[in-house]
């Protein structure tokens, strides 16, 4: 309904259902279905109202590259092994974007292009103990633990991240 009303020329895509980690790893049908679904249902609804749109943009994060990429990733490697297992379903659900753009352009020019920004963090990122990602969750830790000297972060220290404020995301794009 809103494509037909607004007959919009550019559509940045940012919806996804996300979280941390650990709801990841507890809820992953939920990941994978509904990440599924809005990406589907932006395609379908662009393959019936699609006149006006000069480019759509759509983000998938970073999770969605192998776990074993080599830093820094390049772009070829999207398709070189399996996500990390734990947020597998939502990463693989997202990748599906790229696909699905690739397919629908070849079949209906619908122009679109994929956007992946690194781990994003922002003063309106979702605190919960059990939602939320790493630098949230590193924060939340931090703030309950105020009394003591040390406080614990998951995993081993070994993987490499990288972090961008999701301001400087928004006027990149």
């Amino acid at each position: 309904k809103m494509l037909k009303k607004y007959k919009p020329n550019f559509i940045l895509h940012l919806a996804a259902y996300s979280g941390g980690i650990l709801s990841n790893k507890n809820f992953p049908a939920d990941y994978y279905e509904r990440n599924l679904l809005i990406i589907n249902n932006m395609f379908f609804a662009l393959k019936k109202n699609n006149s006006n749109l000069k480019k759509l943009f759509i983000t998938i994060g970073g999770c969605s590259y192998p776990s074993n990429s080599l830093n820094p990733i390049s772009e070829e490697s999207m398709w070189d092994g399996y996500p990390q297992k734990e947020s597998a379903a939502y990463s693989i659900a997202k990748k599906t974007a790229i696909v699905a753009s690739e397919a629908y352009k070849n079949q209906f020019g619908i122009n679109s292009q994929i956007l992946i920004p690194g781990n994003m963090y922002g003063e309106h990122d979702n605190f919960s103990e059990t939602h939320s990602h790493i630098i949230p969750g590193i924060i939340h830790r931090m703030y309950k633990n105020l009394d003591k000297k040390e406080f614990t972060c998951w995993g081993d220290g070994s993987p490499i991240r990288d972090f961008v404020y999701a301001g400087d995301v928004a006027k990149i794009i």
